[in-house]
């Protein structure tokens, strides 16, 4: 048996069981002990195979920021092998768990410090990759809304930061898309009237997420406050 778990740490759902028939050992000796030993083996790897193949499947179009495994350690490595690279990239770690008979609050209570340290980690690799991106000098980094809007609207948002929570009103061009964090009644771009906007983060945060960009949302770190709550990381 194989079960597939989605969601945040606090939040798991139980998506995919999927169950082979995998027969069990027994000690009848000799030469057909080996053949039926070798059946059994083999039986397994397809089960494994399948299931990576199904977790696949459900992922590849949205694929999470970390996967966890919960297995016995001699078959872990085996599903691990098994894997798509694109999911194999993203392991996170191994969890202990009854993959029978646990329940999805058990998951969840057993991944959930697994998810928090990997979610911390992402974060301070992105916050670490905005601080490279001001130090080169290259204007590869935007700070405050105003740049980071202008970045967005210029299609050149690699990583997004910012802010749980945060919230601005603003302009939005209607004809070009330009976003502003003042309410300009005219659009700097083209000379288009604009149209109020009661929030112009989560506008920018949507437009960023069209254009493939990598939205990291942070909560209380002094690191992205004193950039005026919002950064980004630019391709170019």
């Amino acid at each position: 048996m194989a079960r597939l778990f989605c969601g945040p740490g606090a939040a798991l759902e139980e998506v995919e069981l999927i169950e082979d028939a995998v027969r069990g050992r027994h000690d009848q000796g000799g030469w057909s002990q080996a053949n039926y030993q070798r059946s059994i083996d083999k039986d397994a790897d397809d089960h494994l195979r399948r299931a990576a193949q199904v977790a696949f499947t459900e992922l590849k179009d949205d694929l999470p920021a970390g996967i966890l495994i919960g297995a016995p350690s001699e078959l872990a490595g085996d599903f691990e092998g098994h894997l798509h690279p694109y999911l194999r990239d993203r392991l996170a770690g191994r969890l202990d768990v009854d993959v029978e008979h646990s329940s999805a609050d058990d998951v969840s209570r057993a991944a959930a410090p697994r998810i928090e340290a990997a979610a911390r980690e992402r974060e301070d690799a992105a916050l670490a990759r905005l601080v490279e991106a001001f130090a080169g000098g290259h204007g590869r980094a935007a700070s405050g809304l105003p740049e980071v809007l202008a970045a967005v609207h210029q299609q050149s948002v690699e990583t997004l930061l910012v802010e749980a929570g945060l919230a601005a009103p603003g302009a939005r061009c209607p004809t070009c898309g330009w976003l502003g964090a003042d309410e300009a009644a005219q659009c700097p771009a083209d000379g288009s009237a604009t149209e109020r906007v009661d929030d112009i983060v989560e506008a920018a945060v949507e437009r960023a997420l069209t254009q493939a960009a990598d939205i990291r949302v942070l909560r209380d770190r002094a690191e992205l406050a004193s950039h005026g709550r919002i950064a980004a990381v630019l391709r170019f």
